[in-house]
């Protein structure tokens, strides 16, 4: 934020921007805090911060073109030049090395790699927000992510509305939306901070801090000590009720950071009782496959074990019904199990008529969509269900070249499934898709897996090779 030195402008901000007051209650924790800013280059200017949970790193931004990177404590500052009129910070996935960087005028978003310290992306606001009325120098002062809705939000300095935007990452100059708007307090943004832990939105109106939800209610109002304050951001670990607060001062040219800071920490969930364990019933049929612990002594069969030889066939099916070998799986040692056999109409007593079925091979495959289950026929005549995504109720599904993988995907992951049992599962998006459509093109020994989906007015398409049943991202 700059000094203004016009009577004019000073009047018209004055009567509009500070037409509601904020009651505003004394700050909650000490007030004095510790300077974090001795290490950062001479004159720095305060205007953003953003706390980085993965690398446990506070990145903050100056309005003279400088980014830098500390320890919550002020140590170890790595500083690097970024032109533009910078004035807020967002980071929108933890596990990349971007951070996102406002600039104040002309309305622009940037993507700035603080792994090689270059910007590698930008997308212009121009004609999404409404441009400043009274001064470019009063333009867009503070951003952060919402991490629950995948949005932006840019605050004005000139009419302290919030815009929220939807933004397309994966590609520079990519397309940007006014999703929504909204002003709960008619004064000058200087920064906002959305935590993701408690999903409280924190925006700094120079000397007092008001935290809302995302729809504009708000929960708590403070005064800030100092004088202006151009950044605000928390680094909380839920599930502690406090939390270090860091505020930036231009005045100053400080960090300041507060700890014992109160936050709201979403409850716990209550555990489930454990449940009474069942009393061992009084039962001489042990492993409950029909026949009695002393005929299983009788027969040399294991009575802890309903299929001692695992072949798919119960002990008493063996001895009783088919009269097979219950300690050995081929009986007529054939190569094919005697369960195969009896399922491809083979004797598995003689074994001169057996015949070798790929127990992978896939005949058919139902999708319950109610409880998003895959039931699965194999030509050796056994079937399985699966439960790709527990609790999940839209899948898309599709078969390998040789109709022995399954392929499932619910929009944000795609897994691969032989007989049942997962064998690779790839990220898509941590958002669920309004909109999507798989297609598997098929080779000679591998599979070309395209899956185009739309998230929030985007559609993109991601690729995965699939070779046998491993995917890899093209």
């Amino acid at each position: 934020m700059k000094t203004k030195t016009t009577l004019f402008i000073s009047i018209f901000v004055l009567l509009s921007l500070f037409a509601q007051t904020i009651f505003a209650a004394s700050w909650p924790t000490q007030s004095t805090g510790t300077t974090i800013s001795g290490g950062l280059p001479s004159g720095y200017e305060p205007s953003g911060a953003v706390w980085h949970p993965r690398l446990n790193a506070l990145f903050v931004v100056s309005d003279d073109n400088i980014v830098s990177r500390m320890n919550i404590d002020g140590t170890d500052v790595t500083s690097w030049t970024l032109t533009g009129d910078l004035e807020g910070l967002a980071i929108a996935d933890s596990s990349s090395n971007y951070v996102y960087v406002l600039n104040e005028y002309p309305y622009a978003i940037y993507e700035f790699d603080f792994s090689t310290g270059t910007r590698t992306k930008s997308w212009s606001l121009t004609g999404i927000v409404p441009a400043p009325v009274i001064s470019t120098s009063y333009g867009l002062e503070g951003m952060t992510y919402i991490s629950s809705e995948g949005l932006f939000a840019v605050g004005s300095q000139e009419t302290g509305t919030i815009y929220f935007l939807s933004v397309d990452t994966s590609v520079s100059g990519g397309s940007v939306s006014l999703v929504r708007s909204m002003k709960p307090v008619s004064a000058s943004i200087s920064d906002m901070y959305f935590d993701p832990e408690t999903e409280t939105l924190y925006v700094l109106y120079d000397a007092t801090l008001v935290e809302m939800d995302t729809s504009g209610t708000i929960i708590a109002s403070y005064t800030v000590p100092g004088t202006d304050q151009e950044a605000v951001t928390l680094a909380t670990a839920c599930p502690a009720t406090t939390s270090t607060i860091v505020i930036g001062s231009d005045r100053s040219h400080t960090f300041t950071s507060y700890t014992r800071y109160p936050v709201t920490c979403p409850s716990e969930p209550t555990p489930e009782p454990t449940p009474e364990p069942e009393p061992t019933p009084v039962d001489l049929d042990t492993d409950d496959d029909g026949l009695l612990d002393t005929e299983e002594a009788i027969y040399g069969t294991d009575p802890t074990l309903a299929d001692t030889d695992a072949d798919g066939l119960t002990d008493y099916q063996e001895i009783m019904m088919y009269g097979t070998n219950a300690l050995s799986s081929d009986s007529d040692s054939g190569s094919v199990s005697d369960a195969e056999e009896l399922s491809n109409g083979t004797n598995p007593l003689d074994g001169t008529d057996d015949v070798i079925v790929d127990q992978n091979l896939i005949t058919s495959y139902t999708i319950d969509n109610t409880n998003a289950l895959v039931t699965v026929y194999y030509a050796d005549g056994h079937s399985n269900v699966v439960n790709p995504f527990p609790g999940t109720d839209s899948i898309l599904v599709g078969l390998n070249y040789d109709n022995t993988v399954l392929v499932v995907t619910n929009g944000k992951r795609m897994k691969t499934f032989q007989n049942g049992a997962q064998k690779d599962s790839e990220y898509i998006s941590k958002y669920t898709p309004s909109a999507m459509t798989l297609t598997i093109t098929h080779g000679s020994s591998s599979d070309v897996v395209a899956l185009q989906y739309t998230v929030r007015r985007g559609t993109s398409t991601t690729m995965f090779v699939l070779s046998g049943t491993n995917l890899a991202r093209t």
